[in-house]
């Protein structure tokens, strides 16, 4: 299930294995392209990659689903500055 992807994917980020991480969250979102904080966090991860791209895709995501989320709006800050 969704959810199931999401949490290891989270495990994955914790414990640094970012590739795992993202495959995870990535399959994640195919079984349910609703789960706001699997965009949050691929958004997280390329910034932390360097990809302003990428991120700023995952974050346009998460943007269209609840733009009032504060964690949203965190994460609007990090892509602007990344993409200077």
């Amino acid at each position: 299930s969704a959810e199931s992807y999401y949490l290891l994917g989270m495990i994955h980020l914790r414990r640094g294995d970012l590739d795992q991480a993202v495959s995870s969250l990535k399959t994640a979102l195919f079984w349910d392209n609703r789960l706001i904080d699997a965009y949050i966090a691929l958004s997280k991860i390329y910034l932390q990659k360097g990809d302003c791209l990428q991120a700023q895709n995952y974050y346009r995501s998460a943007s269209e689903l609840n733009a009032e989320n504060p964690e949203v709006q965190g994460l609007q800050r990090l892509v602007e500055r990344c993409s200077k």
